[in-house]
């Protein structure tokens, strides 16, 4: 007889402590400042490098009303040269050498080209891009011209959803109930250069957290109509649960009280289950040599699980037994799963698709 398949388990982690080695990388070649084995804090400069200057055309034969072909007579500067933002790029003067009208260049840069319609292209001056740590720990790796790999012992949480962008911050726990939503009301100047942490946030809530200069959000989950809300705010933002209002499950919120005040760095990052690009939270500094033996291999008695799936999203528990034959669901279907004894006191059968096991 064919038996289901309980395919190896999906895993999320919630860890209080373990080695962790990160990339810190430019977005284009530049210089690496640390050497292997330099003890680096989150403001560190570990990398920098210069961007590119943005591009302007300026139609100089329209603003000037001439043709085309008198432009290049009008230069204030001739091509190569550099401007000031204001400095005038060409003129147009009558006699006596008096000026009528002339055009200035909105940025500060170098004059590229003009060419035979009258157009002029500038370049704006190389801007200087620093690459920081934003972790505490050691240069394990030097990437020459591009960057490090820093490694540190430190908490490791992962989300479900985020906002592309990276933060660090300190830490800041709001309440002690898992659910708390954040009003506007509840933030102050206090905010200022924090993570914060709550089950959820209201619309009013995201305007005062930018109005008070916070780094990032930590959520448990957050109302879908808020979403595109969330992804035009400067500072990014994790859901630990998703879409809906689901708390904050019980080991991620225990973990995140026991860091409040740390060091913190997030990432934004979209990811799906099982994603190795999955948002995540940094905890650096933690002072704690227990390391979580993680399980491995296939589903276990024992494991402990946080599941992902209505109606018990966001709830944990353990795994009591593997039912591969399955149990027939609403549907019709024979699903195979795992029958789970939840925190919350109920042992209930749920397919395997429904789970994480938590690292």
């Amino acid at each position: 007889m064919w038996v289901p398949e309980i395919s190896n388990p999906q895993e999320v982690h919630i860890t209080p402590s373990m080695n962790i080695r990160r990339e810190r990388v430019l977005s284009q070649p530049g210089e690496v400042l640390v050497d292997i084995g330099a003890i680096v804090e989150p403001e560190t400069v570990v990398a920098r490098s210069r961007t590119p200057g943005a591009l302007r055309v300026l139609n100089l034969a329209y603003a000037l009303d001439v043709a085309p072909e008198q432009v290049k007579s009008m230069l204030d500067k001739p091509v190569g040269e550099s401007f000031e933002a204001g400095q005038p790029v060409a003129s147009q003067r009558k006699m006596l050498g008096l000026t009528r009208r002339h055009v200035v260049s909105p940025i500060a840069g170098v004059l590229v080209e003009v060419d035979k319609n009258g157009y002029a292209l500038l370049r704006g001056h190389p801007e200087p891009l620093e690459l920081r740590a934003s972790l505490r720990g050691h240069i394990a790796n030097v990437m020459p011209r591009f960057g490090v790999v820093i490694e540190l012992t430190g908490a490791l949480i992962q989300g479900v959803w985020g906002t592309d962008g990276e933060a660090s911050g300190v830490l800041k726990l709001l309440a002690d109930d898992p659910a708390y939503t954040i009003e506007a009301e509840s933030l102050d100047v206090s905010c200022r250069g924090t993570i914060l942490v709550a089950g959820s946030a209201t619309e009013p809530a995201f305007h005062a957290a930018v109005e008070h200069k916070a780094r990032g959000m930590i959520l448990g989950s957050l109302d879908v109509a808020l979403r595109d809300t969330a992804q035009t705010l400067p500072f990014p933002i994790i859901l630990l649960e998703g879409f809906g209002n689901i708390p904050i499950c019980a080991p991620a919120f225990d973990l995140l009280g026991e860091m409040n005040g740390y060091d913190t760095f997030m990432s934004g990052q979209t990811g799906q289950y099982g994603s190795p690009t999955r948002p995540e939270i940094i905890i650096s500094g933690h002072k704690n040599d227990n390391f979580r033996e993680f399980p491995v291999g296939p589903w276990q008695p024992g494991d402990r699980v946080h599941l992902i799936a209505p109606p018990y999203t966001g709830q944990t528990g353990t795994v009591e037994s593997l039912i591969p034959l399955g149990r027939i669901i609403p549907t019709g279907e024979r699903i195979p799963g795992l029958q789970v004894q939840l925190d919350a006191g109920e042992s209930v059968f749920i397919p395997w698709t429904n789970l994480e096991r938590i690292r």
